[in-house]
């Protein structure tokens, strides 16, 4: 990290991922091209999301699981200060599919009840039924780096 000053612990880091709602997920293609996208998730001590079970973003896992996922916390531009205050995680990790009927419904229903204020029996029940249709992924973490230089512009260029 070129500002070392900025970073912040894992701990710190993985609170940003916990509260933002989406990350962007980067990938490789088979043709060695870059491919990002940006997607819901949830954080259970890996990273989750689903998707359908075709398309480029699953052809893009299939040629290499090593991938990055970045999320921005708070952020706010400072005008004044030609500048910006945030907050961001960087993730280095595998992915995979989660292809237990069990677990993949239970990361469904986090997933569920991260964006949705609903009873967990009603999401459990719809979960089930999207099962066959749906895909679920875990990136389990090999590297977190975050940063933030939150209330610290006002110190920059006075």
């Amino acid at each position: 990290m070129r500002l070392s000053k900025y970073e912040i612990s894992k701990d710190e880091s993985i609170e940003i991922l916990k509260k933002c709602t989406y990350g962007t997920l980067s990938l490789i293609t088979h043709e060695n091209k870059p491919y990002a996208i940006p997607l819901n998730y949830v954080y259970d001590d890996a990273i989750y999301f689903h998707c359908a079970k075709n398309g480029a973003k699953i052809q893009a896992i299939q040629n290499c699981n090593d991938v990055c996922f970045t999320v921005v916390g708070d952020y706010e531009i400072i005008a004044e200060k030609y500048n910006t205050e945030y907050e961001s995680v960087i993730v280095f990790g595998r992915i995979s599919e989660i292809s237990d009927i069990e677990s993949k419904t239970d990361k469904l229903v986090l997933l569920t009840k991260k964006y949705y204020e609903t009873d967990e029996s009603i999401i459990r029940e719809k979960c089930l039924k999207c099962g066959d249709r749906t895909s679920v992924y875990k990136i389990s973490i090999t590297k977190v780096t975050g940063k933030s230089n939150i209330n610290q512009i006002s110190r920059i260029n006075d």
